[in-house]
């Protein structure tokens, strides 16, 4: 879990007097087939959740983690995947030790599977916007009317959402992006859906993080996910890409992390940092280049 602990320090999020500076921040992981970023993904998750076990009471009873949900949660964490099933995301969650089940019913986690979204044609991401809220809604959690429409009208898109909605704590993790635009998504539509849930994250003072693959942007005949690397990268104030070795092929070392500045970033503490990388069953391992893992 050290592994995590750099991450967060790479991103500057937490100072030397533990104050929290990501509430808002919007993070874009870009990965390539070859190295996968879903890693970074339960990064975010993880954090998020360790903030909800740290906002919830501990419990008398020391095997139970979690205390009974109180009146009204302060945070939830929203994970939207077009990617996998929940069943191989709930796997390497147990093993973070995150109880999903549990945190579900304390409303401070929810799965969504996106994949109906794309696979099935009669279905739009509109749909999956108002099944959001429904979500929201459904958990007692109130949504202001800018964003609730934001679906119907475009013109209520940034008015007065701001500050808003700052009873609780909306983190969203999207996964991934790119897989709107194989299915034949258009551009549009994605943003739209992007902007939506960016609003939410934004106007709670939550976590966005969101990955894309990278691969085909380099590639001069996609010229869409060029676009939509290029638009998410300029919404973002932060930026980690994930991929393979400048040098190539290192045995026992499976790629490199580089965390740069988003367009969107405020934090003048904040400097780009590259780090190499291991996968492990329970995380991941991260050392400076040229030194050994840590």
């Amino acid at each position: 879990m050290s592994g995590f602990k750099q991450l967060e320090s790479a991103l500057n999020w937490v100072d030397s007097n533990k104050n929290d500076h990501s509430n808002g921040a919007m993070v874009l992981i870009t990965d390539t087939i070859y190295c996968n970023a879903e890693f970074m993904l339960h990064f975010l998750c993880s954090r998020s959740l360790r903030q909800l076990a740290q906002d919830t009471p501990i419990p008398p009873t020391p095997q139970l983690r979690i205390q009974h949900a109180p009146s009204k949660t302060n945070s939830i964490l929203l994970y939207i995947s077009f990617a996998d099933d929940f069943t191989q995301f709930n796997i390497i969650q147990k093993k973070l030790g995150n109880n999903l089940a549990q945190l579900n019913k304390l409303n401070q986690f929810v799965y969504i599977d996106g994949r109906q979204y794309i696979s099935n044609s009669d279905k739009n991401l509109k749909e999956l916007r108002q099944m959001i809220i429904s979500e929201m809604e459904g958990r007692k959690i109130n949504i202001p009317e800018e964003i609730s429409t934001f679906h119907t009208d475009s013109k209520s898109q940034g008015k007065s959402v701001a500050g808003r909605l700052v009873d609780i704590k909306i983190n969203i993790v999207i996964d991934d992006v790119s897989m709107l635009l194989f299915c034949g998504k258009n551009l549009s539509e994605i943003m739209k859906f992007v902007s939506f849930c960016r609003i939410i994250s934004s106007a709670t003072k939550g976590i966005f993080g969101l990955r894309i693959h990278s691969d085909s942007a380099n590639d001069d005949t996609d010229t869409e996910q060029e676009r939509l690397l290029n638009t998410l990268s300029y919404m973002s104030q932060y930026v980690v890409q994930i991929k393979g070795l400048d040098s190539g092929f290192t045995e026992g070392i499976h790629g490199q992390i580089s965390v740069k500045e988003g367009v969107r970033i405020e934090d003048r503490r904040f400097s780009p940092r590259t780090y190499l990388y291991t996968l492990q069953d329970l995380g991941v391992v991260i050392s400076a280049k040229g030194l050994a893992a840590i």
